[in-house]
């Protein structure tokens, strides 16, 4: 029997060098994306989680970057209070998917920034200066994207 159309069928997934989200989080993901209005960003979102942290929302580096998207602990409390989070569990996927969007959307709209800039300042901050190759490794995974549904 052919499926109608759900949640489930709507949501593009997708793999990256033999990597996959979970799928509740792509989903989750998605719909956030789709609730400001760039969902087109998606497979970039994919990408740049993949560089962060092969999609691994417990991945920690150096002792100092956590999650999903690596979100300096520095950073986490006064970024996540800023989007409503106040004393947020740095490894909850879910709040690092809402905080990221929130971020990526007023880049790519509030700010006028193109793609590339939108990445780079996820890695340099809204100030820092632009990291061609931080770019250019998120472009590299982004190209290797492959659509499973």
């Amino acid at each position: 029997e052919v499926p109608t159309t759900t949640e489930e069928t709507v949501t593009p997934l997708y793999r990256c060098d033999g990597v996959v989200m979970d799928e509740d989080l792509q989903r989750f993901l998605y719909e956030q994306l789709e609730l400001h209005g760039i969902e087109w960003f998606f497979p970039y979102a994919i990408a740049q989680s993949t560089q962060e942290s092969e999609c691994d929302p417990t991945n920690v580096t150096n002792g100092l970057d956590y999650g999903l998207y690596q979100y300096r602990i520095t950073f986490w409390a006064e970024v996540s209070e800023r989007y409503g989070y106040k004393d947020a569990d740095i490894f909850n996927p879910y709040i690092q998917i809402d905080i990221y969007v929130h971020q990526m959307a007023k880049r790519l709209t509030d700010y006028g920034c193109d793609v590339y800039e939108t990445i780079s300042r996820h890695y340099t901050s809204d100030w820092g200066t632009f990291n061609e190759q931080y770019v250019h490794d998120v472009m590299e995974r982004y190209q290797k994207l492959e659509r499973i549904r």
